[in-house]
């Protein structure tokens, strides 16, 4: 009877734009089974040299890390290609993945939305923080081997990778886009940006060079969103937060929610500072204010009521997925068919944000007010839009002949008669303009629907229409 492989797949996580993520039973000696997670890199991304590389760079990366709030790596598997030497001999058979602990609990988003009632909310939330800023303080000062600093930079923050679990424990998830500047770490594509774009630090979102204080920027992004109870670029596409994440000042915790104590308002208005000088030098100077505020609370949060809380919130689901769990646990031994796996009954996260988590060789492209895409236009605007300007350009061109026939013989068209007519740009969809500083131009584009233009030494400049400011509620 042939060995029994490593790794065996149980049930489906998730899937997203790089990779899929399984329940994977690990067997090891003497018959103990494991539970971990196998995120696998998509096979088309797997085939192409350059994404692997990448893929395996940061994964090395990754397994460096061990910290009681950083999820813990077991295993790089690479079995992509004929040239694998244990190719087909642990169940992994032709796949690029990686070996992860699995962790029992909820994404910080989802937990927070069940929060929203609780008067206690503030206190848990910010606990669930500290913990976290202890984990991104452990990964930015991580040295190599020989001392040397690895400045590790997280780069995709937010309330999705940030996991709870039941027993109360934090842990930082998905180091997979982390940058370090050691030899081994290529530097990022040009003209790619890489992580969620509404917790995206205003030099990340140019494109420039970022240090551990971009993760300090994206933390206060999260802070400021359980203060104020709302999300913070809520209702805004992707060009208006980077027209007003790096042409305009943050809005305070207190103009949006008077009830937002002073101290944490400070402490939030200094983490979300557009100049990375005078944010928190460090991940744990923003922890110990965090602590120090958290003392003042009348609500203090240890990990056993953080963990019940989540338990309790979450009761209903914990015991679906664990029934699951043991069911499709129980087929391991069975005659090892291909099947297809089952998924978790885990609801989807609801968030506008999650589709703008775009990585690996195809990141979102470097777009900053000096390059803002115009928002795509819908086909019923297309319809009308079309109309007008045919419209338009036949009245142009009956004005023309006219023009023309009204011409005596030998006369210049444009002496003594009314210039020829033009047809007019189409009507916006908004009539409000957002001026951009003569720094900050946009750069030279055919005018379109969407994007007011204004001329500039006779050449048309693209000028983004002002971002509203009402607030959608996100169901906190």
């Amino acid at each position: 009877m042939p060995d029994e492989p490593k790794y065996r797949r149980i049930i489906e996580l998730g899937h997203g734009g790089m990779a899929t993520a399984t329940l994977t039973a690990m067997r090891s000696t003497h018959g103990v089974t494991k539970l971990v997670v196998v995120k696998e890199l998509h096979s088309e991304l797997a085939a192409d040299p350059e994404c692997r590389a990448m893929f395996l760079d940061e994964a090395r990366l990754a397994a460096r890390l061990n910290h009681p709030n950083v999820v813990q790596m077991f295993e790089i598997v690479d079995h992509v290609g004929e040239a694998s030497p244990t190719a087909g001999g642990d169940g992994l058979d032709g796949v690029c993945a990686l070996v992860m602990e699995f962790l029992e609990g909820q994404s910080l988003n989802r937990f927070r939305s069940k929060l929203k009632d609780d008067p206690r909310a503030l206190s848990f939330y910010l606990a669930v923080m500290i913990e976290t800023l202890s984990g991104l303080d452990y990964a930015h000062a991580l040295a190599d081997y020989q001392g040397a600093p690895l400045n590790i930079v997280h780069r995709d923050i937010s309330p999705h990778n940030v996991f709870v679990t039941y027993a109360g424990e934090v842990k930082v998830l998905d180091f997979g886009i982390a940058k370090a500047n050691d030899a081994s770490s290529k530097p990022t594509e040009s003209g790619a940006v890489k992580g969620k774009l509404a917790y995206m630090a205003p030099e990340q979102a140019r494109g420039e060079r970022v240090d551990a204080r971009a993760d300090v920027f994206a933390c206060g992004v999260m802070l400021w969103e359980a203060a104020v109870g709302r999300r913070l670029w809520a209702g805004m596409n992707d060009a208006a937060i980077i027209y007003r994440l790096t042409q305009t000042d943050l809005p305070a915790p207190r103009d949006e929610n008077p009830d937002v104590p002073e101290a944490l308002d400070a402490i939030i208005r200094r983490a979300l500072a557009k100049d990375p000088a005078e944010r928190h030098p460090s991940a744990a100077a923003l922890r110990d204010e965090l602590e120090a505020f958290a003392a003042t609370l009348p609500e203090k949060t240890s990990r056993r009521a953080l963990g019940g809380i989540v338990s309790s919130l979450f009761a209903e689901q914990r015991a679906e997925v664990r029934r699951v769990i043991e069911i499709e646990v129980g087929r391991v031994n069975d005659d090892g068919a291909k099947r297809p796996l089952p998924k978790l009954p885990i609801p989807k996260e609801s968030s506008s944000y999650t589709d703008q988590a775009l990585t690996g060789s195809t990141g979102i492209r470097q777009a900053t007010a000096t390059s803002i895409a115009p928002p795509p236009v819908s086909p019923s605007r297309i319809g009308w839009i079309v109309g007008i300007g045919g419209a338009l350009l036949a009245v142009a061109a009956i004005a023309t002949l006219v023009t023309v026939l009204v011409v005596r013989p030998g006369t210049s068209a444009t002496q003594g008669s009314a210039p020829v007519a033009t047809a007019p740009s189409a009507p916006q969809p908004s009539e409000t303009r957002a001026e951009t500083s003569a720094s900050a131009k946009a750069p030279e584009t055919k005018p379109s629907a969407t994007a007011t233009t204004k001329p500039t030494h006779g050449k048309p400049t693209v000028v983004p229409p002002k971002p509203s400011v009402t607030a959608i509620d996100p169901g906190y």
